[in-house]
């Protein structure tokens, strides 16, 4: 594994994949960077302290840990997942789902009026396979729809 971790910035990266806000509260204030090339690191200091060679990175347990979490909050499954930070993974949320759905079928049926609004023109000329009767009928069925369910 290749890691890098910058505290300051709340930063770790791990085999090139970095996230921010990571929780690294559990290392030590006066580091500036820590690096880990698979079997052997170093730690990079902020005052005049010399680089630390480090063969074990089992003290950053806890920041790869929240570099897990990291990377699934940032890779949210569907469009109607929400963040439940008790159990620190997506959950879907079935009633933002049935809002989103129905601004969708809303959406769609403004779509479908506003395309076929110059065919309700008094010029229009219908192909001759075109029932404009069933149109209107379909029409009126798409503004009831709207008026029924766009300020619920």
């Amino acid at each position: 594994m290749r890691l890098t971790i910058v505290p300051d910035d709340k930063v770790a990266i791990v085999d090139g994949e970095g996230y921010f806000d990571v929780d690294v509260s559990s290392l030590d204030a006066n580091i500036h960077a820590i690096q880990w090339y698979d079997t052997y690191g170093e730690i990079e200091f902020k005052d005049e302290t010399n680089n630390e060679k480090i063969e074990d990175i089992s003290f950053c347990d806890s920041v790869v840990s929240a570099w897990g979490i990291a990377k699934k909050k940032n890779n949210r499954p569907n469009y109607y997942s929400v963040w439940d930070k008790e159990t620190n993974d997506w959950k879907d949320d079935l009633v933002l789902k049935a809002k989103i759905d129905l601004q969708r079928e809303i959406n769609s049926a403004k779509k479908f009026l506003f395309d076929t609004d110059f065919k309700m023109l008094p010029n229009y000329v219908p192909k001759p396979d075109e029932d404009l009767e069933a149109l209107v009928i379909e029409r009126n069925a798409k503004r009831e729809f709207i008026r029924a369910n766009e300020n619920d």
